[in-house]
């Protein structure tokens, strides 16, 4: 008899263990949250069309005219601003960069070909030989904006610009704007 007390009550302890423990376990799931955060810089960049410049081949007669168009996009995420600065076609022969040499006046147009309004930027560079800069806005909500350089080069008289090979440059520059509500 007395193992039949010892045996229930060591049945009692085991069950009483086992009940405590199952009575410390959770019986409503805990969670925790763990929050996940990222930043994006502000990014802007212009993509010219591959392997495309504006070229121009003249006879060489007085008032021959030449004309070219070439493609860029902009693509930011931010309101940025455009900045173009054109220069006319200037003789790279026998001139230090100071001098300002024989040139060739060009006309650039540049238009939004990808948004719907109409909006033109005119750089005309006749009047001297001076580079003429021009300045707009562009909303990150744009997306993707693409543009046309349309240019058209004269010749003044002949004498005016001797024979030889002459260049120019057409230098975009994005930055962020302070000019749109961001």
């Amino acid at each position: 008899m007395r193992k039949l007390i010892g045996l229930i009550l060591a049945l009692a302890m085991v069950l009483s263990i086992g009940g405590t423990g199952l009575a410390e376990q959770p019986t409503d799931p805990k969670t925790a949250t763990i929050e996940v955060t990222a930043g994006v810089g502000q990014y802007a960049a212009v993509k010219p069309e591959p392997n495309k410049g504006l070229a121009f081949t003249f006879i060489g007669k007085e008032g021959e005219e030449q004309s070219d168009k070439v493609s860029f996009t902009v693509e930011t995420n931010h309101s940025i601003d455009l900045t173009v600065s054109a220069e006319p076609l200037r003789k790279i022969d026998n001139y230090t960069s100071t001098e300002k040499g024989p040139y060739i006046p060009v006309r650039y147009l540049i238009t939004r070909t990808s948004v719907d309004d109409i909006w033109a930027m005119e750089l005309n560079t006749d009047e001297d030989r001076d580079t003429r800069t021009s300045e707009a806005a562009q909303d990150w909500s744009d997306g993707k904006v693409d543009y046309t350089i349309s240019a058209m080069a004269k010749l003044r008289e002949i004498s005016d610009q001797p024979a030889g090979n002459y260049n120019a440059q057409v230098i975009i520059t994005v930055a962020a704007s302070n000019a749109i509500t961001q």
